[in-house]
């Protein structure tokens, strides 16, 4: 979440506050199981503008899922 929150801030900085848009709508989601305890999932979706993905693995741990890893683009 910290990176994520200072990209966010950097963006706002460098390109000023973002246009107004409408809500994002998911276009798509695809998931796959490459191993027990373990889902990846991609997620494209589309504000108006602009389509987006993002990547994301969650890993099953101690009675709960946590995100290891997430790609925004």
């Amino acid at each position: 979440y910290g990176v994520l929150s200072r990209r966010a801030g950097l963006a706002q900085r460098i390109e000023g506050p973002a246009p107004r848009s409408r809500a994002p709508r998911v276009k798509s989601i695809h998931t796959s199981r490459p191993r027990n305890r373990v889902t990846e999932a991609i997620v494209i979706a589309h504000d108006g503008q602009r389509t987006r993905a993002a990547a994301v693995r969650l890993e099953y741990h101690r009675d709960r899922w946590l995100v290891v890893a997430l790609e925004i683009a």
